[in-house]
């Protein structure tokens, strides 16, 4: 090398200091990794909560689970949604999986209604109602019953204090039966319709009411059931073999039959699954959405255990729950079409 390109060469420089990561990246990386863990344990719960159908039969505390599937579901879209923002593309898989796995068994509730096959008939409007002993907000429930006008209401956990609250409304419900109790199975039927062939039947040493109630000539057979809380393993054997139980009294009539009654199950517990294929009814939810019905005190977390069941010769026209009144439920009001037949072609047509 020549002097004068020694010369021309540029003086080495030092090598440039990296810059250390600053404390907005740091915290960002730290939130990152926060809020994925999260989503990823939510999506976990939400799978093996959508799981929870296929073992709830081993133990009641497994079929608890199966309650809330609707939280699951919503978890796992949450899940979903987080982790696609964040491009954690793998964890995405498992809430995408239990996305799936929950809204599988949401989905029959939120596709249409099956269309009425029933053109003409009488529109005939049921309530079942868990009044709750200990509420004492009497006048809301009767200001709440006048409301909604139905036509046939089923009252569970009446006691001698809701017998004589209700009997302002003997001019609106002539016909009635009632069992009250002071153990919160107290139960009733009222009617504006004429009740005939009225049974009270021991249902597992609580009361539960059959009843056929006159539409416009045609028979309804109503039952109203309040099973036991399964709070306990025998008070879970005892509220299954209720469950069981029904589709044996279901049997016994013939044509239109209704069910209604605080079962204390929601549609994803096995046992009412069961009760529903042994007994050939079906769901009034179906296509109607969830219609969480308790506990109001925590509405954020409400499941549907109050449920009307029916048979294929009616029509489901409608369905919403009653406004609150003191009560831990909520009411369940739908409206059925009994289709006119040959033996009563006089009926009206329902409204529409």
């Amino acid at each position: 090398m020549t002097q004068a390109q020694a010369n021309s060469e540029p003086p080495p420089t030092a090598a440039e200091p990296i810059a250390p990561e600053g404390r907005s990246q740091k915290a960002g990386r730290l939130a990152r990794a926060i809020v994925s863990r999260y989503a990823v344990l939510a999506a976990l719960g939400a799978f093996l909560g959508g799981a929870s159908p296929l073992v709830a039969r081993w133990h009641f505390v497994l079929e608890l689970g199966t309650h809330f599937m609707a939280l699951y579901a919503i978890a796992a879209a949450a899940s979903l949604a987080i982790l696609a923002v964040l491009r954690a593309w793998r964890l995405a898989a498992v809430a995408f999986a239990a996305l799936v796995l929950t809204g599988e068994q949401m989905a029959p509730y939120f596709g249409a209604p099956a269309t009425a096959t029933a053109t003409t008939g009488t529109r005939l409007r049921v309530m079942e109602v868990n009044v709750l002993t200990a509420n004492r907000n009497h006048d809301a429930f009767l200001d709440m019953v006048r409301s909604e006008q139905p036509d046939v209401i089923a009252v569970l956990e009446i006691s001698m204090a809701w017998v004589e609250a209700m009997r302002d409304l003997s001019g609106l419900y002539p016909h009635k039966w009632v069992e009250p109790q002071e153990d919160n199975f107290g139960i009733g039927l009222l009617s504006k319709l004429p009740l005939k062939n009225i049974e009270v039947i021991d249902f597992e040493g609580v009361p539960a009411i059959r009843a056929d109630v006159v539409v416009d000539g045609t028979p309804v057979h109503v039952f109203a059931v309040h099973t036991l809380p399964p709070v306990n393993s025998e008070n879970a054997a005892r509220r299954n073999r209720q469950l069981k139980r029904l589709p044996e009294l279901v049997k016994e009539v013939d044509e239109s039959v209704i069910v209604v009654g605080d079962l204390n199950a929601t549609m994803w517990s096995p046992y009412f699954k069961g009760l529903c294929r042994d007994s050939g009814l079906k769901d009034v939810r179906v296509g109607r959405g969830i219609v969480p019905t308790w506990p109001t005190q925590f509405a954020p977390v409400m499941i549907p255990i109050d449920h009307g069941l029916y048979s294929e010769s009616l029509e489901v026209i409608g369905l919403h729950r009653g406004t609150a009144f003191g009560s831990d439920h909520l009411p369940l009001i739908v409206d059925f079409i009994v289709p006119r037949t040959s033996e009563n072609p006089a009926a009206p047509a329902a409204a529409a």
